[in-house]
């Protein structure tokens, strides 16, 4: 049983690498086309549950209990769902943008307490500083050049599950390797152990 529950492990983990990496591809060939598809396909599934919280709300009976969000996460599911597979040219055309605002406003933080740090004469505050400015510059070229540093952005991402996916299958191949001869020295072990049959 155990053996078997091992197995099925190592194939499941096996097949998550190789969808890691074909993904990654994909992302990386295709950058603003594969997002498009990614985030269609996000909707769906926030579509599916959406709907069934809400299912599960009304299946509920009457209880009157104020901590329940079934109904209320159904709905912000199923709008933003809707949103992701009817819109998501739209979505990919703001995206920069948000993300751009989001970055400038994190690196103001940033730079503001590696300001500080200095005129305290902290450690590594010049560091933080720098980084903090090349921050900036990346969200100020997110806003300016959406369309190009998403598909920088996307293609990172799919290079990143390439790297991740290489490494789940070496970690898979190598688990499989090694628990191959921990059965085989386990085995041996049985066999030396066990009595001697009598004649």
């Amino acid at each position: 049983m155990l053996n078997r529950l091992l197995k099925y492990s190592l194939v499941i983990s096996l097949v998550i690498s190789i969808v890691y990496i074909l993904v990654g591809l994909i992302l990386v060939a295709w950058p603003t086309l594969s997002l498009t598809v990614l985030l269609r396909i996000t909707g769906v599934i926030g579509l599916i549950a959406g709907l069934h919280r809400i299912v599960q709300y009304f299946a509920g009976g009457e209880a009157m209990d104020f901590f329940r969000f079934e109904l209320s996460s159904g709905i912000f599911l199923l709008v933003s769902s809707l949103l992701l597979l009817f819109s998501a040219h739209v979505v990919v055309g703001v995206l920069p943008a948000i993300l751009g605002i989001f970055v400038i406003v994190e690196s103001g933080f940033g730079l503001q307490a590696a300001l500080d740090g200095l005129r305290a004469r902290r450690a590594f505050s010049l560091i933080h500083l720098l980084l903090g400015g090349c921050s900036l510059v990346v969200g100020f070229v997110m806003l300016l050049l959406p369309k190009e540093s998403l598909a920088a952005l996307t293609a990172l991402f799919g290079f990143s599950l390439i790297l991740n996916g290489i490494e789940r299958l070496l970690t898979t191949l190598f688990c499989s390797r090694y628990l191959r001869k921990l059965h085989k020295n386990m085995q041996d072990v049985i066999h030396d152990d066990a009595p001697p049959r009598v004649k």
